[in-house]
């Protein structure tokens, strides 16, 4: 195994799409695809040796909305981030996606050189969302019933604040741990208590749910 590569696993049922991507991520000298498949069901049958970094998964397989595969594929791969590549900009998908674990949208169609650059961005800070769709998933979560209600900031302590800020800056988790001067063991523990505080599943989903809480505290 490659310490240098990243390894990325692709689930797409457009065949032309799918072979450009292997094809062009396997020429590339810092990604490798270990799988590349039509549907999640041949995947399934597949032994995989590596592990992926990355997952990108197709929205709509074969005519069915794979986001209800994304924990199943959490559990068969827990390292790997899984961006969801989808046309279809329904908001109410966006949520549900990253309530199950995605990292971020790479929205059809998109040169494949966006590809490396979203791979990238989502390696340095385990999280990509374009600034509008974060701006409609804080839409989406606003309009949640009470039943659903946001959890409040206040249970935060001032360091997970601090945190959760940065975070929304775009800092990687050793960015904060530099900016704070913690060690990244700490900061990844404290970012592990605030997903368990905020009930959140992805790095996406805590910054929209804060960003949404502090524009709610100061109305």
């Amino acid at each position: 195994m490659n310490k240098d590569l990243k390894y990325v696993g692709v689930i797409e049922d457009n065949p032309h799409l799918l072979k450009n991507v292997e094809s062009f991520l396997n020429v590339s000298s810092e990604y490798f695809v270990v799988f590349s498949e039509s549907s999640i069901e041949t995947l399934d049958i597949k032994s995989i040796e590596t592990e992926p970094d990355f997952i990108l998964l197709d929205i709509y397989l074969n005519g069915t909305n794979s986001i209800v595969k994304i924990r199943e594929l959490k559990k068969r791969f827990p390292a790997a981030m899984i961006i969801m590549m989808t046309g279809d900009k329904d908001d109410a998908n966006i949520l549900r996606a990253i309530q199950q674990g995605a990292v971020g949208y790479l929205h059809k169609p998109f040169l494949l050189t966006d590809l490396i650059t979203v791979l990238k961005q989502t390696a340095e800070k385990h999280s990509y969302l374009e600034g509008e769709t974060l701006i409609r998933l804080m839409k989406v979560l606003s309009g949640e019933d009470t039943k659903n209600k946001l959890q409040s900031n206040s249970q935060l302590t001032q360091r997970e604040r601090d945190i959760i800020n940065l975070l929304g800056l775009g800092y990687s988790y050793k960015m904060i741990s530099d900016e704070l001067r913690l060690s990244y063991h700490t900061v990844n523990f404290h970012i592990k208590n605030i997903y368990i505080k905020l009930d959140v599943n992805s790095k996406s989903e805590l910054i929209a749910k804060h960003l949404l809480n502090t524009q709610n505290s100061l109305k």
